[in-house]
């Protein structure tokens, strides 16, 4: 998977003393980045189906209590 090089603020000869720890940490940082992204990208969406849900969930409650007052 390739994925762009990140300016990073360490020591430029730490990354020399460890290449494959600054590979794997500028790769966790960038993972990090999209994902916050597409969250924020999509938190209209995000919204709306957790408020889809809660209405469900309050509805078959007001349901179950409407259907436990009628039975008697």
């Amino acid at each position: 998977m390739s994925f762009p090089q990140l300016q990073t603020k360490s020591n430029s000869s730490l990354q020399e003393s460890f290449p494959k720890t600054a590979i794997i940490f500028d790769w966790l940082l960038y993972v990090a980045q999209r994902v916050e992204q597409l969250v924020w990208q999509s938190k209209y969406l995000l919204f709306g189906i957790g408020f889809l849900l809660f209405l469900v969930y309050e509805l078959a409650h007001f349901a179950k209590f409407l259907l436990k007052n009628w039975g008697g």
